[in-house]
């Protein structure tokens, strides 16, 4: 017999899972964006490549990867969307710069979340 979970039940759960990550919910959305912007192997090269450059056009950034100007400027949109990189317009170009301290923000709500939960295996 198939049963589908109730919808109390559903929503008990979330509240579990809210309630031990200890972030609130516009926290939690937004490192979850991160992490997806962070999720694809052409963005973490990005990021890279933009850790070692000074402000960088998207061309600079095209320059160490095997990926189209159009491909390169769509992930740093991706990226900056989730507020993981700056950009400054100046004419017709545009450069990027890490936003560290959201990079660093992001760490850190990580750790906290890994560190929470290695706790409770600890204490559980």
């Amino acid at each position: 017999m198939n049963r589908k979970p109730d919808k109390l039940a559903a929503r008990s759960n979330s509240q579990n899972y809210r309630d031990c990550i200890e972030f609130d919910d516009a926290s939690s959305c937004l490192l979850a964006e991160q992490l997806k912007a962070l999720g694809h192997p052409a963005r973490l090269q990005i990021v890279s490549r933009l850790k070692e450059l000074s402000m960088p056009c998207c061309g600079d950034v095209c320059e160490c990867l095997p990926l189209a100007q159009s491909t390169v400027s769509q992930h740093l949109d991706v990226l900056k969307r989730a507020g993981l990189v700056n950009v400054t317009h100046k004419g017709t170009r545009s450069y990027y710069k890490l936003n560290k301290p959201a990079l660093q923000s992001a760490m850190s709500s990580l750790s906290q979340i890994v560190s929470t939960s290695e706790n409770r295996k600890a204490t559980g």
